[in-house]
């Protein structure tokens, strides 16, 4: 079996890029077509002319005006014109917005000229002016107002009313439902201004879907505008969080890192006296020492100050037989070398002498 082929106009890579983009496009635009008609924007509006027992079927876009099909007003020909606006592509699922359209005969067009007040004011004026010069009541109309002049000095305002029976507009509407149109705005002929969907009894959906069209890729554009700023503003929050939280962080550790300091200066300040008393430990001739000091002192004398440089043994105190010191010292062995450095001084209190001594230990280096 042969497979089609599909020739690609061109030989450069920028033609086969563009062919594919544009089929691309193609698909993509009939695949919402066929799944969400309302959304896809037109180029073209439906038109509903009402002229007494007929009805003008018309498409009205940039190009012009084309005329779809004239009918009879009557359910009978709902099933033709239905035929018709599938076969013009402007049914989709049977289904389309259309804007009615009415002749000038349905219209009661009174002009009035009333003080300026508040909309809710002007419409219930409005009521009782239709009570006054309508041969319908007001309420069997459906009627809004198109204002037309101010006048400042006087405080009025010039408006055009424009009314119609409400048994005529129903009777239109549900025509339009039995051939799958929804009304999506009512207009006047020889009037640019469409009626006010707030008096009209429009279809709502349709009337959105028409907004839609018109400001729908506007909306669609502020959105996405607002969610790249919203991005943009949530990866500054999160930079700076991330920056807060990056100099909380080195806060923390400066703190930390000072208490690590002073506690390796402990640390060393602890070794330092730990090693000098280990020194001070394994060093027992501080203490032999002391022991062979106290075996040489007589009774009677006090030491206050006692020095050890190396091998030369130095002390001061108080005795009261300072003058046998020397020859204690010399006689025991473990000193020698004994002398006075400085006279000795009597204490007049104590009969006590002050003395100041020093010797060399006796096998020490």
């Amino acid at each position: 079996m042969a497979s089609e082929q599909t020739l690609v106009p061109g030989e450069t890579l920028q033609d086969v890029v563009r062919f594919v983009l544009r089929n691309w496009h193609d698909e993509l635009a009939l695949f919402f077509v066929e799944r969400w008609p309302s959304l896809v924007p037109v180029r073209e509006r439906l038109v509903l002319e009402i002229t007494g027992d007929e009805m003008l079927f018309c498409s009205i876009s940039k190009e012009g005006r084309q005329e779809l099909g004239r009918f009879k007003r009557a359910a009978e020909i709902v099933e033709p014109v239905i035929v018709r606006l599938a076969q013009s592509g402007h049914l989709v699922r049977g289904k389309a917005d259309v804007e009615l359209r009415l002749a000038a005969s349905f219209v009661l067009r009174p002009e009035l000229r009333l003080p300026r007040a508040s909309a809710s004011a002007l419409r219930g004026a409005l009521g009782f002016e239709l009570e006054r010069i309508s041969p319908v009541a007001p309420s069997e109309l459906y009627f809004d107002h198109a204002e037309t002049h101010f006048d400042k000095p006087t405080n009025r305002v010039s408006l055009v009313v424009r009314a119609v029976r409400r048994s005529d507009v129903d009777a239109m509407i549900r025509l339009c439902h039995a051939m799958g149109l929804s009304v999506s705005a009512i207009s006047f002929e020889g009037d640019s201004e469409l009626a006010d969907a707030r008096y009209f009894p429009l279809d709502r959906a349709a009337v959105a879907r028409t907004l839609w069209r018109g400001w729908g890729a506007g909306v669609l554009g502020a959105l996405a505008l607002t969610l790249m700023i919203a991005i943009a503003f949530a990866g500054a929050s999160r930079l700076a969080a991330a920056n807060e939280a990056l100099n909380s962080a080195v806060a923390t550790e400066s703190v930390r890192a000072a208490e690590v300091e002073r506690l390796l200066h402990r640390t060393q300040t602890i070794r330092a006296q730990s090693a000098y008393v280990e020194q001070r430990r394994r060093a027992p001739l501080f203490v032999e020492m002391l022991a062979n000091l106290v075996d040489v002192l007589p009774e009677g004398t006090w030491v206050d100050q006692v020095s050890l440089n190396g091998s030369k043994l130095h002390l001061q105190g108080y005795s009261h037989a300072a003058a046998e010191l020397i020859g204690r010292f010399d006689r025991s062995g473990h000193f020698a070398n004994a002398q006075f450095g400085a006279p000795l001084v009597r204490n007049a209190n104590d009969s006590t002498e002050r003395f100041d001594l020093s010797a060399d230990l006796v096998g020490k280096p």
